[in-house]
């Protein structure tokens, strides 16, 4: 669903359909598939002040944080490019080889190389205590 609405571009569930995968034999099976997507009680699709990122993700983030027993934290940018089009952009902790994402952002970017002018805003959403250089 997700990535039907990034492919239309519009929060028109029709427009959704040709690029929603679907081995089913009745169109009900689409709509009840679609219906039960939107009424899923940890998509927020009303706008409620408790993002996704607040309620689950933080919470999560602090804790990994709390114990930390290294002396330095190593942050990175990944990026992402989609369909030529969309660059997902991650502020990632790594740690024992993996990317742990602190914050993300897509845009819709031609490149995966991104100006530090397009992911300066991400910085302030970060952990207060993370200090940046360069």
């Amino acid at each position: 669903m997700v990535s039907a609405l990034i492919q239309t571009g519009e929060v028109n569930l029709t427009r959704w359909i040709p690029y929603i995968p679907w081995f089913g034999q009745y169109a009900q099976s689409k709509q009840r598939r679609m219906q039960r997507w939107l009424h899923n009680a940890r998509i927020n699709i009303h706008g409620q002040k408790a993002t996704l990122r607040e309620r689950l993700y933080k919470p999560l983030i602090q804790a990994a944080l709390a114990d930390w027993e290294d002396d330095c934290i190593y942050l990175s940018l990944d990026t992402s490019l989609f369909w030529d089009k969309y660059c997902l952009v991650r502020l990632v902790v790594v740690h024992r080889g993996r990317a742990l994402p602190v914050v993300w952002r897509v845009m819709e970017h031609p490149s995966a190389t991104v100006a530090f002018k397009d992911y300066r805003e991400m910085r302030p959403t970060c952990h207060p205590t993370f200090t940046f250089r360069g």
